[in-house]
């Protein structure tokens, strides 16, 4: 991803999962999924399916948390946001500039 920066909001039981199973696979970047064990929106189990196809990724539910994981352990979502920055290869990692 050098040379740019995108974030995509990807839905778990909509068109994502529909992809073949090899498109998934082109993944080379880091992936964490993280789920709340208390989120009545986006049961954490919902989530499991798409970390089945994506190798290499990592699942983790939290514990007595809900949808919104940043706010209610923004520790552990910052410790994990830090650990996927840091295993980044260098030709992918985007740096600020300052003017």
């Amino acid at each position: 991803m050098a040379g740019g920066f995108g974030l995509v909001q990807l839905p778990l039981d909509g068109p994502l999962l529909s992809l073949p199973a090899w498109v998934l696979e082109l993944t080379r970047l880091p992936v964490r999924i993280l789920a709340g064990d208390s989120d009545g929106l986006t049961p954490a189990e919902r989530a499991r399916p798409l970390h089945e196809l994506l190798p290499g990724s990592l699942f983790e539910v939290l514990a007595s948390c809900g949808h919104q994981l940043m706010l209610e352990r923004p520790q552990i979502v910052t410790r994990h946001l830090r650990e996927l920055l840091t295993a980044l290869p260098a030709g992918d990692r985007v740096t600020a500039s300052h003017g």
